[in-house]
């Protein structure tokens, strides 16, 4: 996944400050001692807003993508224009970011990759061009292949044809044929054999945009 979505970025750079110690550590050093009368005036007047700011950085985190849950996450959801269907918080997180990605995409060939380093999904991915303007997304292991074909559906570019092939389960287990023939099966799991007869892994889906 791009380093661009791997930590909360900015948030470790806004955390709330103590406004309170720290408007009593700016006083000049003769006013910092016994002086219960200045420090309480400042801290009655910090207090505050040490509360707008709590609630202002609550606001921050809980309307952030890598750290909103439930409630927030839908309607993060409704405003990038990606439904939670029946996705639990952390898969819905990584699909609100790759809605994002989409949004501000224009279909070039780097970014279904993108796209797909962001969900997570980069291992044993393959994405092919053929001419005069068509696109092939193979992608393994995928969980909501509806979700992720749409996201990539909507991702390609107008009058190019897209086909998004996936298979729910790893490449190691998706259909192969025997590489040498004459032999017995290959892959117990997996491969089919010249000798041995089928025993052929699962066949990937297909989806056209």
């Amino acid at each position: 996944m791009p380093a661009l979505w791997t930590a909360t970025m900015w948030l470790d750079d806004i955390t709330p400050e103590d406004h309170s110690e720290l408007g009593v550590n700016r006083l000049i050093w003769q006013y910092r001692g016994d002086q219960p009368r200045l420090q309480a005036f400042l801290h009655a007047h910090l207090d505050q807003l040490q509360s707008v700011e709590d609630v202002a950085f609550d606001v921050l985190v809980g309307m952030w993508p890598l750290t909103a849950v439930g409630e927030q996450l839908d309607i993060l959801g409704r405003i990038v224009g990606q439904d939670r269907g029946e996705l639990v918080d952390d898969a819905y997180r990584l699909y609100i970011l790759g809605r994002i990605f989409v949004n501000r995409g224009d279909g070039q060939l780097p970014q279904f990759i993108e796209l797909m380093e962001i969900l997570g999904l980069e291992t044993g991915l393959s994405i092919r061009e053929y001419w005069p303007a068509c696109i092939e997304v193979n992608a393994v292991s995928i969980t909501y292949p509806d979700v992720v074909g749409d996201l990539v559906g909507d991702l390609t570019a107008a009058g190019v044809l897209c086909h998004f092939v996936h298979s729910d389960v790893a490449q190691s287990d998706t259909f192969q044929t025997s590489a040498v023939l004459g032999t017995e099966d290959t892959d117990a799991d997996t491969g089919l054999a010249a000798v041995g007869g089928a025993v052929g892994g699962q066949l990937a889906g297909l989806r056209e945009y």
